[in-house]
């Protein structure tokens, strides 16, 4: 039987008057409870009473090494800063909502400018490439005005180039306040930059790899300029410098806030939340923020809030099931016990919230193997009966870590998904007339034997068409090769899985057999991140000896599939303003020709999930960062 939110309350209160200690950066009051008189009248008056305090208690299954903005960037640390800042802009379901800010900048409300800049010989630009390069003879560059890959031009060594330059403003809102107390300024935003170019250098994301200047432009703005020739936005959104209190820590050292205890564990912000106490392999302890800028609207629901750390999915059930736990998160094996987790959440006990926009999965062909060896995979017709031959609803139904099919490398959902792509259904039959096309003949008359190639380009007559399946040694990737396997065997193509410790198998080459491009066929994930996942596919990041293969042994096209429509619409979804019609018609035709050519089988895309108490009501499944919205929990 679940134990009542209120009653776990009581229980925990006792524990709570220890953790509101004066160890944290900034205390809040004890709460006093008034002194009850007794009067010498028969009939007293009641002695006044308090309710008692609304505490969150969140048990996690990672301990983050730092809640400092630019420290740890494991989902543990993101998940608990979501209690000392909100926002500065939430993105849910792909869309960007801003919080601290007035308004995303676009080009309809004039927070993205375009202007023309003169770019001198030796001058410091992004190719159309995206690129860092200077400005050389016969270097290429997108001209001002130029958006599109068909209209860059070859530097000829005459003098200056005018070049786009592209500026995004961001106003923020007012009367935002830090938890001292502190107005929140554009002046923070541009610390933060500072500390984040500091830390960084030259390695650090877009927004501070491809910035010419991160300036104050009034005393509610910053704007962000890029370098000449950059328009490779993912999104506007993500060039923003989250705020860093720059009165907390005037003439230290960048590098030392890295490691400096008040800002690794105690840093401040402006959610609704601020850090009172931490123990270490224990718990995280918060008390409100009474200066939060949302308080007008009651936020946050609840005092305080409190992140336990424990060490195994066993002991996690069991706290929410015993009531000392509201939400449980960071524990990637529930998606192991999924049905036992649907059984309590079938009596009441539990909700299941499922995360999506994990890794992709999918199982790479080897066409283009660095030394000269036979591929059995250089035919897109043989890739795409191999796709139909391969029931995936069946694989992603037997996984309960999939969430969607993939058809494509953006989930059905995602903005850029394009509806159109070609889908191959599983149709043995239809594979077997490719295949039959392709020049695979059932020799023998026998399904139980592997096809015999007699009429295939780069396959010599007679080759039985059997492969090596190479994947990592875990219990689901060898589940999922299992299916793979009895499958292809019923369109009589034979499988031989090899398992390889994850630091071999994709060890960079020329060692390592996926990326070192010596293998048949490889099974394993990519997390997407912040970037596209097309730009693995592309012929520029093949991997091999340089200088033949630019990217030397770093490129991740293990495939070595070359397709140049692909590269172009590709490099111009990537490396084009997001919001021109251009970008949008490249996006849809990069997957339009990956769905055709198939360099890699999609198989399905992995959620994660979390618990909550069925007291906190229910969540709807989807793509964000869980307890984005923490301030808001009933």
């Amino acid at each position: 039987m679940v134990v009542k939110k209120w009653k776990r309350i009581s229980l925990l209160l006792a524990g709570v008057a220890v953790l509101l200690s004066a160890c944290g950066v900034e205390e809040k009051p004890q709460l006093a409870v008034p002194n009850t008189v007794v009067p010498e009248s028969p009939s007293p008056t009641p002695s006044p009473t308090l309710e008692p305090a609304k505490v969150l208690s969140v048990c996690m299954g990672q301990e983050p090494s730092s809640i400092f903005l630019y420290g740890d960037d494991s989902s543990a640390a993101d998940i608990i800063r979501q209690a000392i800042y909100d926002g500065p802009i939430d993105t849910v379901n792909f869309t960007h909502t801003p919080v601290i800010l007035e308004e995303i900048p676009s080009r309809e409300n004039n927070g993205v400018l375009i202007d023309g800049v003169e770019v001198d010989p030796g001058e410091l630009f992004v190719d159309p490439s995206g690129h860092l390069t200077f400005l050389t003879e016969g270097v290429k560059y997108r001209p001002s005005g130029c958006f599109a890959m068909d209209c860059v031009e070859s530097y000829e060594g005459q003098g200056p180039v005018t070049m786009d330059q592209v500026t995004l403003r961001y106003q923020l809102q007012p009367a935002v306040t830090w938890s001292d107390g502190e107005p929140l300024t554009p002046e923070d935003s541009l610390f933060s930059y500072q500390v984040a170019k500091d830390i960084y250098g030259e390695f650090g994301p877009p927004k501070v790899r491809y910035v010419d200047s991160y300036q104050v432009v009034s005393e509610s703005e910053v704007a962000w300029k890029g370098l000449p020739g950059y328009q490779g936005f993912p999104n506007y959104a993500d060039f923003f410098f989250s705020p860093l209190p720059r009165h907390r820590w005037p003439g230290i050292n960048s590098s030392q806030l890295l490691t400096e205890e008040q800002a690794r564990r105690f840093p401040i912000g402006w959610g609704p939340f601020v850090v009172q106490e931490w123990i270490p392999a224990e718990r995280i302890t918060f008390t409100e923020n009474e200066r939060y800028f949302r308080s007008g609207e009651g936020l946050p629901y609840y005092d305080s809030l409190v992140f336990r750390f424990l060490d195994d999915v066993d002991e996690a059930l069991n706290a929410i099931l015993a009531g000392e736990c509201e939400i449980v998160v960071e524990f990637p094996g529930f998606v192991d016990d999924l049905a036992a987790l649907q059984e309590e959440e079938g009596e009441g006990r539990l909700n299941i919230v499922s995360t999506y926009g994990g890794a992709w999965e999918q199982v790479v062909f080897g066409i283009q193997p660095l030394e000269e060896r036979g591929s059995l995979f250089k035919d897109k017709n043989v890739r795409q009966a191999v796709a139909m031959c391969v029931n995936r609803e069946k694989i992603a139904a037997a996984m309960p870590q999939a969430s969607h099919v993939a058809n494509s490398y953006y989930p059905p959902g995602h903005p850029f998904y394009n509806e159109e792509i070609s889908i191959y259904e599983y149709d043995p039959q239809e594979a077997a007339a490719l295949l039959e096309e392709a020049g695979w003949e059932d020799h023998d008359q026998n399904p139980d034997t592997p096809l015999q190639a007699q009429k295939v380009k780069s396959v010599e007559k007679g080759t039985p068409f059997q492969f090596q399946l190479l994947i990592a040694p875990t219990s689901k990737s060898l589940m999922v090769a299992d299916l793979i396997q009895k499958d292809l065997e019923e369109c009589s193509i034979g499988v031989q899985i090899e398992s390889l410790p994850p630091q071999d198998l994709l060890a960079p080459g020329p060692g390592g057999p996926v990326f070192g491009r010596d293998f048949d066929a490889a099974q394993f994930a990519w997390t997407p991140g912040r970037f596209q996942l097309c730009s693995l596919f592309i012929s520029s990041n093949i991997p091999g000896y340089s200088p033949e293969y630019p990217m030397g042994w770093g490129g991740s096209n293990a495939s070595g599939y070359t397709n140049k429509a692909f590269d172009t619409a590709c490099q111009e979804s990537l490396h084009l303003l997001p919001d021109f019609e251009t970008t949008q018609e490249a996006r849809k035709q990069a997957q339009i020709i990956f769905a055709e050519v198939l360099p890699a089988l999609p198989l399905y895309f992995r959620r994660d999930v979390f618990l909550l108490d069925p007291e906190l009501g229910a969540i709807e499944d989807g793509f964000f960062t869980p307890l984005w919205n923490l301030e808001a929990l009933p």
